[in-house]
């Protein structure tokens, strides 16, 4: 069934505001934030994940003890799971984060002809999920791993986002970035 594309975005507004509404319950009166209860803990942090931008988490969860957390689930690569911990580390009341998050697997076998529209996907995804980018004027194509960015954008540090932020995608073996930069007038 469609869903229009603001709704993970909505559940996502919704799941950080659930998650404010338990914190502020648990406030001690000090006024200081206090998670004293284990589920409000980990509500707070998988709500943290679930709002951040450029995390893409497939079924993940989280669990809380005392202050140890434990992240399961899937992310799409290397540096989601660095963000995961670094985000749940972050969390006020958090002392120990287990990490049992795991990388995920290609839908496609790398010598698959499917693979190269899958890195080109995965690469125009990250750009577009960037805020600090507009990604609008990138196209981006890939030839057995190799990512060609082409097309134009306002700034110098737009282009150059958009070739960090695609080498950073897992298949990308080599970025060649023919955008331009094009300041609008």
């Amino acid at each position: 069934m469609y869903e229009p594309p603001h709704s993970e975005l909505l559940e996502r507004i919704g799941a950080a505001l659930l998650a404010v509404l338990i914190v502020v319950a648990s406030c001690a009166r000090d006024g200081r934030l206090r998670v004293d209860d284990d589920l409000a803990l980990a509500t707070t942090v998988e709500s943290r994940l679930n709002v951040d931008p450029q995390l893409r988490p497939f079924g993940l969860t989280v669990a809380a003890h005392e202050g140890t957390v434990v992240l399961r689930g899937q992310v799409e690569d290397d540096l989601d799971r660095q963000r995961a911990r670094a985000i749940s580390r972050e969390t006020p009341e958090v002392i120990e984060v287990i990490d049992l998050l795991q990388v995920a697997t290609p839908p496609y076998e790398v010598d698959s002809p499917f693979r190269d529209a899958w890195v080109a996907t995965r690469v125009k995804a990250r750009l577009v999920a960037d805020e600090g980018l507009d990604a609008s004027g990138i196209s981006v194509d890939a030839h057995e791993g190799v990512v060609v960015l082409s097309g134009r954008v306002a700034t110098a540090t737009d282009r150059q986002g958009a070739e960090v932020l695609a080498r950073r995608v897992r298949g990308v073996t080599d970025v060649v970035n023919r955008v331009e930069v094009a300041p609008r007038g």
